[in-house]
């Protein structure tokens, strides 16, 4: 973006903002670590997620035509690929997109379960490797070391929330809050626009799995006693921690931007997310508003 003379505001946050894409659009790791918590269908989540994350893409798309069209030099026009150069392009790339399309299709449509889906994955990225003759030895030791460091990350994240979820039934928290929110007598969009402002404030200061383990056992209780599914609270969790992770001043994907282009003031990210992070917010209350945006495609495969 920068070759071809983009603003660094626009270029940082558009970078920032779509990180966050990932911990919706499935195959998610947060969905799956949250259906394990709260013993819910990954399937069942993967697909609900379908929707909001295409919906949060698009929103984004938006705001970077906004911008552009409000500030032309915040992205100058540049020379149009070809037709020929991007059929190209994206044929490097059918491979994979196939294979995605079949793990999370497959899960979707029931052929498959979540794991035969993920050995389904694995077994279709060798092949891809190998058919690109990219396949050898260092990298195979690479993918089973990075697959044991993130499995044993994700297990001991799993005992710890089950171990606290033990704690705050034993002690009574989760009643106590939810008396606490029943007396309120606020209705359900009030105490799902109170929940939202919760998570928003511990996820500006707490890790995206921290704020799970969290906040699941005792927050998911409250969400259902208002009438609300544990699928819907799972893509509604996910979608603040996402926020959480662009969220000034101590939003992850920020510093993590600013430790890459280090050049760039921590203020110039900050300006440069805050379209993001509206339409972010504006997300998360039609999500509230509209449910059915997250439970409508589950149900209608449901059907």
């Amino acid at each position: 973006m920068r070759k071809r003379g983009y603003s660094d505001a626009l270029a940082t946050g558009t970078v920032a903002a779509g990180g966050t894409l990932g911990q919706m659009i499935p195959p998610s790791g947060a969905l799956i670590v949250f259906g394990i918590i709260a013993e819910q269908s990954i399937g069942k989540l993967f697909t609900a997620a379908i929707v909001p994350g295409i919906t949060q893409a698009l929103l984004y798309c938006a705001v970077i035509w906004i911008v552009v069209r409000l500030r032309p030099n915040a992205a100058p026009a540049s020379e149009r690929a070809t037709w020929a150069e991007r059929r190209a392009a994206l044929g490097k790339i059918a491979d994979m997109v196939l294979l995605i399309a079949l793990v999370i299709g497959g899960i979707a449509l029931g052929w498959f379960s979540p794991s035969e889906a993920a050995s389904i994955g694995a077994a279709g990225a060798l092949a891809i490797a190998a058919w690109r003759r990219r396949l050898n030895r260092d990298m195979l030791m690479q993918a089973f070391e990075e697959t044991l460091r993130t499995s044993g990350l994700i297990l001991m994240v799993i005992i710890g929330a089950l171990v606290f979820s033990v704690f705050v039934s034993v002690t009574g928290v989760t009643d106590a809050v939810g008396a606490w929110v029943t007396g309120l007598a606020l209705g359900t969009v009030p105490t799902l626009l109170l929940v939202a402002l919760i998570l928003l404030l511990l996820g500006s200061v707490l890790d995206g799995l921290a704020l799970m383990l969290l906040t699941t056992p005792i927050l998911l209780p409250v969400v259902e006693s208002v009438g609300m599914s544990a699928i819907w609270f799972g893509i509604f969790l996910c979608r603040a921690m996402e926020i959480g992770f662009v969220h000034p001043p101590l939003g992850m994907n920020l510093y993590v931007i600013q430790g890459v282009a280090k050049d760039v003031s921590i203020n110039r990210i900050f300006k440069g997310v805050m379209p993001f992070l509206a339409s972010d917010l504006f997300h998360l209350l039609i999500i509230i508003l509209f449910p059915a945006l997250a439970l409508g495609l589950p149900e209608l495969l449901g059907n």
